[in-house]
């Protein structure tokens, strides 16, 4: 006998049930819960302000030049102060319909950046110093999350001193993350092989969730789409495609005038190997410094009737007392630990002549000046990235299809 292959339908196994809350006219309290954990989801739409993105390629969150209008290394905005600059830049975003129809609790974005400097402040020395360093500051790419929910943004909210940031840009206060900062491993892939991961809580955001499953596939944000994207948006400090030109031309212009010249606002190398800003103004404001301080000096020593010169007399005037003697100990020694801030002549001295030193390093020897070749702006770059996520329905979000039998099944 010819063996028969026989099918089943589901329905005899779904037939009879049946979900419901145990707990009679409690509305409020979902005890029939489905959990669903998923790692690795690829199948996910990623664009930029430009265009859709290929999620298996080279992804370019921000554009392949990514600006922020009002964003310049002559005058780099101050982290906590109320900035009036147009700080806000492109916006990346990912949309997923499985992800975002659902009512969901986490969601992990795992990605890794192609090629990204290891050091910003090294990559970028040639185009800016601030505050005594050179290059930009990793730590101050910011990024705003929001999620679309009915059509309007809903930004993520302050959480806490480790993972958000409070800028205010033009009168308004974000509470941004750090671009480049990850939030440790996901939980449902701890053995991962993502350098960085985003870690994001519907707790943290004010989101009235529902289940918005639809029949339509998501395929990318337009302006008056409902649902279904997470954006990422640029904020504070860009990569500066926008200087490279002008950081080009200067550093260049700075390489042709030596070893007989040098160039204004230039960075070089000097003879120590160490980086210097040929800046007049920066050379004004250490010869102030070190005018201040040999006048504290001068006073110091010249001073009457506190000055060293006349507590200690003239030649043949004999012994200095015991009381001038500690004063003059107490204005040449170094402090002790109790005034530890007070630098006493001592410490002046060493003070003004580094100072000194600071200054003809930077104005004299140029023969052995090397001038700083820019590297071209680093473009941010996204090599690969996955989402992971977990979701909880209750059985107010359950809906059972009547499941009927197929022709020729039991």
């Amino acid at each position: 006998m010819k063996d028969r292959i026989q099918q089943i339908s589901l329905y005899h196994f779904f037939r009879s049930l049946k979900l419901s809350n145990p707990i009679e006219n409690a509305a409020d309290v979902d005890d029939t819960q489905i959990k669903v954990e998923v790692s690795g989801l690829k199948n996910i739409i990623v664009q930029n302000s430009e265009s859709l993105q290929n999620v298996n390629a080279p992804i370019y969150p921000f554009g392949t030049r990514p600006e922020i209008i009002d964003f310049d290394i002559k005058n780099l905005p101050v982290l906590g102060s109320n900035n009036q600059m147009n700080l806000i830049g492109p916006d990346f975003y990912i949309g997923s319909q499985e992800v975002f129809g659902k009512k969901w609790n986490k969601i992990f974005i795992k990605l890794n950046w192609k090629d990204k400097p290891t050091d910003f402040e090294a990559y970028y020395k040639a185009y800016l110093k601030s505050n005594g360093k050179f290059g930009l500051d990793a730590d101050r790419f910011f990024i705003n999350l929001a999620v679309l929910e009915d059509g309007k943004w809903v930004p993520e909210e302050y959480i806490d001193s480790t993972l958000s940031t409070k800028v205010k840009i033009q009168g308004k206060e974000y509470s941004d993350r750090k671009l480049f900062q990850s939030n440790g491993n996901s939980v449902l892939d701890p053995d991962g092989d993502f350098v960085q991961v985003i870690h994001i809580s519907n707790n943290n955001f004010d989101l009235n969730q529902k289940f918005e499953l639809s029949d339509e596939s998501l395929e990318q944000y337009e302006v008056d789409s409902k649902n279904g994207f997470l954006k990422l948006n640029l904020q504070f400090q860009d990569f500066c495609h926008k200087v490279y030109s002008y950081v080009l031309a200067r550093q260049m212009m700075a390489l042709g005038k030596l070893p007989d010249s040098t160039l204004e606002g230039a960075i070089y190398y000097n003879g120590a190997n160490e980086l210097i800003v040929f800046d007049t103004s920066e050379f004004k404001t250490d010869i102030e410094k070190a005018k201040e301080t040999s006048e504290i000096v001068e006073v110091a020593v010249n001073g009457n009737p506190d000055g060293i010169k006349h507590k200690i007399g003239y030649f043949g005037d004999g012994p200095i007392n015991d009381p001038e003697a500690d004063h003059i100990r107490a204005t040449v020694l170094p402090p002790d630990f109790l005034h530890i801030n007070n630098k006493n002549l001592s410490g002046r001295v060493v003070e003004l002549r580094t100072k000194i030193g600071d200054i003809l390093s930077s104005i004299s020897n140029s023969e052995l000046f090397q001038a700083v070749i820019p590297n071209e702006p680093w473009t941010p770059t996204i090599k690969n990235i996955e989402l992971d996520y977990e979701a909880t329905a209750t059985v107010n979000d359950i809906e059972i299809i009547h499941l009927y039998p197929f022709q020729e099944t039991l």
